[in-house]
């Protein structure tokens, strides 16, 4: 979509030349007025320059339709601006005494903070690479021990038969994963980028407790999941029968051999290096082979403060390290060899994920939570899942929300060449 901006009336707020934008969704309201680009606030807009991501995009050589990119960003601010908590939400207890000082994670350049989130940990912008990171960071040591606890502490799941055979059995009468947040549009697209998932050889990188790795085995994907995480790894390979591995990515790809997919769901934004990830993810794969990526569209933050500080992203979800736009995946694509298959943001927050506590409710209302709640109890069989639910619905009806508006997630696949 190409948006032109004319220059306004006032001397702080001139724009340089036309910007293209990516699934903006601005479009002009009037025949007299041009939209903005959701990277401005009119109402600070300060001196505006550009950075050069049209070259990147068009150096990245893939038959998807990936726009053209050219951000626009505003001059930095002096004063950080800290972002209050949302009642309810985690909120990890870093040592703050034992921060270090942390440059972009992609090119190595040092910004100033700006935002300083919920958890005392300062956020600054990369105009280069359009992307936020925390910029005072723990220590590995300390990344590693909060890993440790995650699924026992930090983020508690029933990691047990019981919680295995239900989530079986659901996929085996639903025949895909929960409509939450877009995420049932991962394996059909990856399915399309393979040729179907059939016989293919999937790798799953911080895999967490392997709903998705199940839902790709229905389908007739050889799975195997990689993650930190001993208690979930312990799961998938008990419980679920799933080939697991709680050792670092580098040294699962030296057992495993190459893969023809390499996913990264809700991953790529929590490790100090991403970068690493990234080519050991080239190493991992077949010619042909594709990189999933599926993480928090930093581009939803717009490159201002201003508008930054409105993002619900920097106030939930405390260990993510960065946060990257399309630009970055872009930027990423041109720097290390891919070619962009598939790109696109999508789906909204789920609140739930992360311990948000809804307004009260009225008495009848949580009795209807309360009953459908503990039906965990009961055995699980196919029509107790259907009874379920039509509870669910009964307790809190679905509204019907189209995952392809929102801007919540980005979704990526990068396919490494022949």
């Amino acid at each position: 979509m190409e948006t032109q901006v004319t220059p306004s009336s006032s001397p702080r707020s001139t724009v340089i030349g036309s910007v293209r934008t990516f699934r903006t969704g601005c479009a002009s309201r009037s025949g007299t007025r041009p939209a903005a680009p959701c990277c401005m606030t009119p109402r600070r807009a300060t001196r505006m320059v550009r950075t050069p991501f049209a070259s990147w995009a068009a150096a990245a050589s893939s038959s998807a339709k990936v726009p053209e990119m050219e951000m626009l960003v505003l001059d930095e601010v002096d004063e950080v601006v800290d972002l209050p908590p949302i009642a309810g939400v985690r909120i990890p207890r870093w040592d703050l005494g034992a921060l270090g000082p942390r440059t972009c994670p992609l090119c190595h350049s040092t910004n100033r903070a700006s935002l300083r989130r919920p958890d005392a940990l300062p956020v600054a912008y990369c105009r280069r690479c359009a992307l936020w990171y925390v910029c005072e960071a723990p220590s590995d040591d300390q990344v590693a021990r909060f890993y440790d606890n995650y699924w026992g502490g930090h983020r508690p799941a029933e990691l047990s038969a019981p919680s295995a055979a239900q989530m079986m059995q659901q996929l085996s009468v639903e025949g895909q994963l929960p409509s939450v947040g877009g995420y049932e549009r991962i394996l059909p697209k990856l399915a399309a980028a393979l040729g179907g998932l059939r016989g293919k050889r999937i790798l799953e990188v911080g895999c967490g407790y392997g709903s998705l790795l199940l839902a790709a085995r229905l389908q007739g994907a050889e799975v195997i999941g990689n993650d930190i995480s001993g208690d979930a790894v312990r799961f998938l390979r008990e419980q679920l029968n799933i080939p697991g591995f709680d050792v670092p990515f580098a040294q699962c790809v030296k057992e495993i051999g190459s893969v023809d997919a390499v996913m990264m769901v809700d991953l790529i934004e929590h490790p100090t290096d991403p970068v690493c990830l990234i080519e050991t993810a080239w190493a991992a794969l077949r010619p042909g082979g594709v990189l999933l990526l599926w993480t928090p569209n930093g581009g939803a933050a717009g490159a201002v403060t201003s508008q930054a500080r409105e993002w619900l992203g920097f106030r939930v979800d405390l260990e993510h390290l960065q946060y990257l736009s399309a630009a970055t995946v872009v930027a990423i694509a041109s720097r290390h060899g891919w070619a962009i298959e598939h790109l696109e943001s999508l789906g909204f927050p789920d609140l739930a994920t992360v311990a948000y506590r809804p307004p009260k409710r009225s008495v009848v209302a949580r009795l209807r939570r309360f009953a459908y709640r503990s039906l965990p109890r009961t055995r699980v069989t196919a029509t107790a899942l259907r009874a379920a639910r039509a509870l669910r619905r009964w307790a809190a009806p679905e509204s019907k929300v189209d995952a392809s508006q929102g801007v919540y997630n980005l979704f990526a696949i990068l396919r490494r060449p022949t």
